[in-house]
């Protein structure tokens, strides 16, 4: 059996967002941003605005931050992609009775199954290879 497969930048970013910061950072960040945000503006009215403008700055900055993440988030992972085109290659993967080999531009992979020790479903792989070779060959007579 062969398959051949290509990433493109859609399935790049998918794989790049799977793994970076989710929801809870974000959302860390808010609630963080909504307590500074109300701790400050209350002792800016008790104690006069004088001395407390920098907790709701660092509020609103707490704040803006998700958003702002998100933003770079989406450039960086672009300018990521560009800079490793090896990513946008065709890659060649065979699995026959010996193991599985997968062939690209920049790199060569050969794994056995012995190294899996996976009896059945080598034997169950083996015969779906054999059926669909043989089904091709009496497709070409």
């Amino acid at each position: 059996m062969e398959v051949n497969y290509q990433c493109a930048f859609a399935d790049y970013k998918e794989a790049m967002y799977s793994q970076m910061s989710g929801p809870l950072v974000a959302s860390f960040l808010g609630l963080g941003g909504l307590f500074f945000l109300i701790v400050g503006m209350s002792i800016g009215i008790r104690n006069g605005f004088s001395g407390a403008v920098a907790m709701p700055l660092l509020g609103g900055l707490f704040l803006i931050l998700p958003l702002l993440l998100r933003v770079f988030q989406r450039f960086w992972v672009e300018q990521d992609f560009r800079k490793h085109p090896h990513f946008a290659g065709t890659v060649r993967m065979v699995a026959d009775p010996e193991g599985v080999k997968t062939a690209g531009e920049l790199e060569r992979r050969e794994t056995k199954w012995s190294a899996h020790k996976l009896d059945e479903f080598r034997v169950l792989l083996a015969s779906k290879i054999t059926t669909a070779q043989s089904q091709s060959a009496d497709k070409h007579l």
